[in-house]
């Protein structure tokens, strides 16, 4: 009772209730192996890791052969930051079960995070052998190949898993983003739009909606998109400072606002100080005027990004700095096909 009970506790999103079940089974019964795995799993929930480490290795001593213990030690060790623990425990979960789709999608998804495409790409291709049918498997071997830089069999994996599963507004944006990298901006902007559809608060459809828009020159319609962006999330720093970055430099001065974006540049600064958001906020200045500030910042800048190795855009920074000290603003002219906003 208490065991199925825990079960429906858990089911319902409720954890605790559910452990107090499970807890409450075992005194009843201590070798129950599934109740351990099942407390296990609740444990990860709460975000006790160690706890949920501690009842999947007493279910292993009770059944040193189950896999969904050695799977559920992969996901707390995750959860625990150490991937090369968790793709112990899903290869121990894979010995003893190797057709355990959720060890395989789990450990391809911890080698990813490591930067072992080539391995992540195995292993979903392995789950697609047992079920051709699993949507998830397309989508992260989706993401493997993007990250690897092949595009097309990148766009071929999300337009299968789409294809079995068509309300995934997050395979759209990433197929989107494979688009955009091969420069396709009308795909990746229908894309975007699809996603939209299905969950109209996906921040990152708008955002980068708005880049693909930026780099058609629909000022407009980018400047909305942003805007949108920053209404779901509000700590979306790249948008802060692609807006800010319109605002203070667009060749078309219906679109320029120097004070607000300062305001936004500001916002982008407080989240995170770089050599791009200092840059933005050096062209805020200029803009309102303020050409001594827009010096000292520019400099900042060029300071930090001479800190970080293979950097190409010095010159450009120090372009703009050149234009900063004759008292003019930056107007951004030239927009570069497949790149982001800001320089």
């Amino acid at each position: 009772m208490y065991f199925n009970r825990g079960a429906a506790w858990y089911a319902k999103g409720d954890p605790e209730r559910a452990i107090a079940d499970y807890s409450k089974a075992l005194k009843i019964n201590p070798l129950y192996v599934d109740v351990y795995q099942n407390r296990g799993t609740a444990w990860i929930s709460k975000g006790n890791f160690d706890k949920a480490i501690t009842d999947y290795r007493s279910a292993l001593k009770l059944d040193p052969h189950s896999a969904m213990a050695y799977c559920g030690l992969g996901n707390a060790w995750v959860r625990k930051g150490d991937l090369e623990q968790s793709i112990t425990y899903y290869s121990k979960a894979l010995e003893n079960n190797p057709r355990y789709v959720e060890a395989y999608l789990n450990r391809g998804i911890s080698w990813y995070e490591k930067g072992y495409l080539d391995h992540a790409i195995v292993d979903y291709t392995a789950i697609l052998e047992i079920n051709p049918m699993f949507s998830k498997a397309y989508a992260s071997r989706g993401n493997a190949w993007r990250k690897k830089g092949d595009y097309d069999q990148a766009i071929a994996d999300y337009t299968e898993a789409l294809r079995i599963d068509s309300r995934s507004s997050k395979v759209y944006v990433n197929r989107g983003n494979a688009w955009y990298s091969k420069g396709n901006l009308d795909n990746a902007i229908s894309d975007y739009t699809d996603a939209l559809m299905i969950n109209p608060r996906d921040g990152k459809a708008y955002a980068n909606r708005g880049d693909a828009w930026y780099q058609k020159r629909n000022i407009r319609s980018a400047v909305l998109d942003y805007y949108n962006a920053l209404d779901i999330h509000k700590n979306y720093i790249r948008i802060y400072n692609n807006l800010a970055w319109i605002l203070a430099t667009c060749p078309d001065e219906s679109y320029r606002n120097g004070s607000e974006a300062f305001k936004l540049a500001k916002k982008a600064i407080d989240l995170e100080s770089n050599p791009f958001t200092m840059g933005t906020l050096a062209a805020a200045y200029a803009e309102i005027g303020q050409f001594k500030e827009a010096v000292i910042t520019q400099k900042k800048a060029i300071d930090l990004l001479k800190m970080q190795s293979g950097h190409n855009k010095i010159d450009e920074f120090e372009k703009r700095l050149s234009f900063y000290e004759k008292n003019q603003p930056w107007r951004e002219k030239n927009v570069k096909e497949g790149k982001g906003v800001c320089p």
